[in-house]
């Protein structure tokens, strides 16, 4: 699933925030999506906890990966990121 959402959403440009999308691209790979919508009052909750950790954390745009406290930020830092996770 995580495969054909990035795919969709980076590749694709597909628009990943549209439910209906993400709905056709979850079971373009056998999922069944009516049964993994979560209800809005508890996505609304994730959406904010996960929002408040990146301001903590200094986030300023996506894709960033923090490891360690450090930021990598962009598709073009992923080699930085790879060695930083292998050393």
């Amino acid at each position: 699933l995580t495969e054909a959402l990035m795919t969709a959403c980076w590749a694709q440009e597909a628009n990943c925030a549209d439910p209906d999308t993400l709905s056709r691209i979850a079971e373009s790979v056998g999922w069944d999506a009516s049964k993994s919508r979560l209800p809005e009052v508890q996505a609304r909750e994730i959406y904010d906890r996960y929002t408040k950790e990146a301001i903590d954390a200094q986030v300023f745009g996506a894709p960033t990966y923090v490891v360690d406290r450090e930021l990598f930020w962009g598709q073009d830092r992923l080699e930085l990121l790879e060695r930083k996770l292998s050393a």
